[in-house]
């Protein structure tokens, strides 16, 4: 269907509005939730054009991560070729889209597209030599650590409060030492936590998880792994 811009040095263009135009206004919009009103004046539109294809806002979510996921692009094989280096790189790659896009974790039941995302992941984690099983295990891990480490940025607020931030446990892990030697010493609470750098803190949890699996694999991690994240494009249309 299309519509006349509202904008009026556009006064009698028409515009077509679909499916296709409004997820690309709602992924060119990051670092929020997009609203109703960003997406009409990204289209340059009245909201009422955008009411022929969106009839709600849990909808607006579900079309955004439902594209979202489809077209994320997951790291790289060749270059990540260990199980556990991929799997780093897969959890950090969770943790940049939710920062982006906080919009996705609006959406998190299940539907195809979901199941496609998890399916592109085992083929990934199998090909690298993990089993079925494994590799099941390892995808839900690090994507839950992934949406727990976005929690740790300043804009954390935005995605569910009832989603423990990474960064708040490591704080209370330092508060508590005395209580928690165990846990202090797995996760190095001999430092400062609360003064070390978000991402310093994120990457030695992940690896620590993967240390873990390792170890139910009857394996050690090879020295040497490379799990210095450099981000690449999140996504591609």
């Amino acid at each position: 269907m299309t519509y006349t811009y509202k904008d009026s040095m556009d006064s009698g263009v028409e515009k077509e509005v679909d499916s296709d135009n409004i997820v690309a206004a709602i992924l060119s919009i990051k670092g929020r939730e997009p609203t109703f009103e960003d997406l009409a004046d990204q289209l340059r539109v009245e909201k009422v054009a955008l009411l022929e294809h969106i009839t709600s806002f849990d909808h607006l979510a579900t079309l955004a991560g439902d594209a979202i996921l489809n077209a994320l692009n997951l790291p790289d094989k060749q270059r990540h070729s260990h199980w556990a280096q991929w799997s780093f790189h897969y959890a950090m790659t969770i943790r940049d889209l939710i920062c982006e896009y906080p919009i996705f974790l609006r959406q998190l039941r299940p539907r195809a597209a979901q199941v496609r995302h998890v399916e592109r992941v085992l083929d990934h984690l199998v090909d690298l030599g993990l089993s079925d099983s494994e590799a099941m295990y390892t995808q839900f891990t690090m994507f839950s650590m992934g949406i727990g480490a976005a929690n740790s940025k300043p804009f954390g607020a935005l995605l569910r409060d009832n989603q423990q931030s990474l960064s708040d446990f490591l704080i209370a892990v330092q508060e508590n030492l005395e209580s928690a030697p165990r846990l202090a010493a797995l996760l190095h609470g001999e430092q400062n936590l609360a003064n070390m750098d978000d991402d310093v803190l994120v990457s030695s949890l992940i690896q620590f998880a993967l240390e873990g699996i390792a170890r139910r694999r009857n394996e050690a991690l090879p020295s040497g792994l490379d799990f210095n994240y450099q981000r690449q494009p999140l996504v591609e249309f």
